[in-house]
């Protein structure tokens, strides 16, 4: 079994007890840290979570409505399901494909985040 060792740079005009690089946190820690594309967006992920998640109660309701037999609740609640998923639907999307750094899906395309 073999192990892995990380290289250790140090300041060669300061002392030699501290690191300069330190190891970068992965998995979930490292979506949360200041400046990673996570926490930088992380209102227009909500938000497009949020939509979606709408989306789906008010398909929900448009199927109970519709089974009651209350069509034109179902047909409002229909228009409001595809008001939510279309942009929910394709925001999550292109979070998701920038998030895996797809070539041609960034962020910055449908972030409202100004920061």
């Amino acid at each position: 079994m073999s192990t892995h060792v990380q290289p250790v740079v140090y300041d060669p005009a300061g002392d030699d007890t501290e690191p300069l690089h330190q190891e970068q946190p992965t998995g979930a820690r490292a979506w949360f840290e200041p400046g990673s594309p996570i926490r930088k967006h992380l209102r227009t992920i909500i938000a497009a979570l949020f939509l979606l998640a709408a989306s789906l109660v008010f398909l929900i309701l448009a199927i109970v409505s519709f089974t009651s037999d209350r069509s034109l609740s179902a047909l409002v609640f229909v228009v409001l399901t595809i008001v939510c998923a279309l942009p929910g639907g394709y925001s999550s999307f292109v979070l998701y494909k920038a998030w895996r750094q797809k070539p041609g899906y960034q962020f910055s395309e449908i972030s409202f985040d100004d920061s």
